[in-house]
This record gives C-alpha cells, sequence and structure tokens, in this order.
C-alpha cells in the first residue's frame, strides 16, 4: 500500500510538472503546432525542386563512395550533403525522409529559437518573434517545404548563441562551426557573438550584463568552432 501511494504521488508530481509546462508555454505550443501542421503536406510531395535534387543526388554519390568536391562537385558547404547521406542511409533512398527530418529540424528551431527570443528580450517578445519565425520558414509560397540550408542554418546557430550566452563556450562553437559548415552566412551570428562578448569584457561589465560573456569563452568557442569544423570539413 505505501509503495502504491508513494507511486501515485510520483505520478501526480509529474502530471502536474507536465500541465505546468504545458500552461506556461503554451504560446510556443501553438506555434509550433501550427507549424508541424503547415510542413505536413510536405511529407507527401515528389521530388520537384532543383536544390533538392542535386542535395539528394550527391548525398547518393556520397554513400556509393564518390569524394565531395572530387569526384562529385557542387557549390555548397559540406554540412547539407552530408546530412542528406546521413537521411539516405538511415531511411532510404527516398524523398520523405529528408523532408521529415526537415519538418522536425524547424519544428526544434521554433522551440530555441524561442528560448533565445526570451533569454534576449524577454516573454512578452519572444511568441511575436517566433511566430514571425515560422511565418518566414514554413510556408510553401516561401519554400519552407524545401530542404535547403537557409533553413538548415538556424537551428544550430541560435544554439550557439543561446549556449555562449549561458557559458558553453565549447558547446556554442561547435554549433557555430555546424551552422557555418550548413551556410558560409552563419559567420555574421557568430561575429554579433563575438563582438558582444568582446565589449562587455572590454567594458569590464561581464558580471552586469545580462548575457554573460567572457574573453576566455571566446577563445573557447573559437576552438570549438575549429575544432567541428577540422572534423567535417
Amino acid at each position: 500500500m505505501i509503495t502504491q501511494h508513494r507511486a501515485g504521488a510520483r505520478g501526480r508530481y509529474l502530471l502536474g510538472n507536465v500541465a505546468g509546462l504545458v500552461n506556461s508555454n503554451r504560446l510556443l505550443l501553438l506555434i509550433a503546432a501550427v507549424t508541424a501542421a503547415v510542413r505536413l503536406p510536405s511529407l507527401f510531395e515528389p521530388l520537384w525542386h532543383g536544390d533538392e535534387a542535386i542535395y539528394l543526388t550527391i548525398g547518393q554519390q556520397i554513400l556509393r563512395g564518390d569524394v565531395l568536391y572530387e569526384d562529385i562537385f557542387d557549390n555548397k558547404t559540406p554540412g547539407i550533403y552530408y546530412l542528406v547521406a546521413g537521411v539516405l542511409a538511415l531511411f532510404g533512398h527516398a524523398v520523405w525522409p529528408v523532408k521529415l527530418v526537415l519538418s522536425f529540424w524547424s519544428i526544434g528551431t521554433v522551440f530555441v529559437f524561442y528560448f533565445l527570443a526570451r533569454r534576449l528580450a524577454g516573454e512578452k517578445a519572444a511568441a511575436p518573434a517566433t511566430a514571425i519565425l515560422s511565418l518566414l520558414t514554413a510556408p510553401v509560397w516561401l519554400e519552407g517545404n524545401v530542404y535547403n540550408s537557409e533553413i538548415l542554418m538556424i537551428l544550430p546557430a541560435c544554439l550557439g548563441v543561446l549556449l555562449g550566452f549561458s557559458g558553453r563556450p565549447f558547446l556554442a562553437g561547435l554549433f557555430f562551426s555546424l551552422a557555418m559548415l550548413f551556410k558560409v552566412p552563419a559567420v555574421f551570428d557568430f561575429s554579433a557573438y563575438f563582438l558582444f562578448g568582446s565589449l562587455s569584457a572590454d567594458k569590464g561589465s561581464i558580471r552586469r550584463a545580462p548575457l554573460f560573456c567572457s574573453t576566455p569563452r571566446i577563445r573557447t568557442t573559437v576552438t570549438g568552432s575549429s575544432s567541428t569544423t577540422a572534423c567535417l570539413s
């Protein structure tokens, strides 16, 4: 009886925590649900976009032993090709697994962007900012349903900023470099983080800055970024 009572109490405690999380993040969950619903039809699309055809072809050739940029060439950074090669290796040579991974990737982006926006601008601004992100990256008319580097780069770039501001510089560097392996303009996200950290350190306001960075943390971030780039390039 005591064991059952304790199990019941733990269950009620867990359900209470889940209910609390749902209630405190209702707008975020709503935006994520709408994003998922908008992306759902893309799972049933045929291969019609030229860029996607190139990415899938190169991914297939990587799995067949071709060396990227030597045996087969395209002018994009390698992350997008190796990701699609991994998806094809796991799920088979079809379009829908790539679209499914893109959908989960986009929903993950919504969550990470929300928490980053909340950290930067507060609770009231986080939901509208995240809704705007979803509006700009999910609709078909903006090619939100297309497996493309512009969409893939957002998640690791946001994780890099969020981890850097949370005092995890090496992990931040890993995610910044991953973002750059998807698309080079992610270097500007890293530059913004680097600039903020440098200015905070120069002014001696590290402890007062709400988004805590320091010069040693910047160096560690650069180390993490260089390590991942060297390994995956």
